[in-house]
């Protein structure tokens, strides 16, 4: 029943809601969801970057490494 739950809720709130609005729901629901992709993308380079850039230093200063 658990599984099913949101189910429910979700056709109960479709049966008593104008469709105009329920459109306009899906559009910001698929607004937020691009903006959530959009910031871990530019998160993920950040910290990639991040990292990387701390394993470069890290090994300037390491005395035994040698090209």
């Amino acid at each position: 029943m658990e599984i099913q739950s949101p189910g429910i809720f979700t056709a109960a709130i479709a049966l008593f809601t104008d469709l105009n609005a329920l459109l306009s729901l899906v559009s910001i629901g698929t607004l937020f969801v691009f903006y959530m992709v959009a910031n871990a993308v530019v998160y993920r380079r950040h910290v990639a970057i991040g990292e990387m850039m701390k394993e470069s230093v890290e090994s300037d200063q390491d005395p035994s490494f040698k090209v």
